[in-house]
């Protein structure tokens, strides 16, 4: 199985359960409390974790589901940025560097062209 990376998208304290989106393909995966790695005190919306999918069939239909779900280290910027991706080729380098000529010298993102054409 391999792991995928998500943040709860919404948790029901009270049932125990919530949904988890993937962050590349945006699905949702129903999570349940037995299914996280760490005190499930620390669940709520917006958390960073890993995880992996089971299939199943509950009550005649088909089911996907988060298992093995662990609390996922956050992050800064310039790792994520460092992190390699299928749908981006760039490096870390190039990235801050474009990023770099969108700012104007106070700091401040510049308009982008299509902005401009209004002006």
């Amino acid at each position: 199985m391999s792991i995928l990376r998500g943040v709860v998208r919404s948790w029901f304290a009270e049932r125990n359960f919530g949904y988890i989106r993937d962050i590349l393909s945006g699905d949702d995966y129903f999570a349940h409390r037995t299914n996280f790695d760490f005190d499930p005190a620390l669940i709520g919306p917006y958390l960073p974790v890993e995880f992996e999918v089971m299939n199943l069939v509950k009550n005649g239909k088909p089911m996907t589901k988060a298992i093995n779900i662990r609390m996922r280290q956050i992050q800064t910027p310039s790792q994520i940025l460092a992190e390699p991706r299928d749908y981006a080729q760039a490096s870390a380098q190039q990235l801050s560097e474009a990023a770099k000529k969108n700012l104007s010298t106070d700091g401040n993102a510049t308009k982008t062209p299509d902005a401009r054409q209004g002006d």
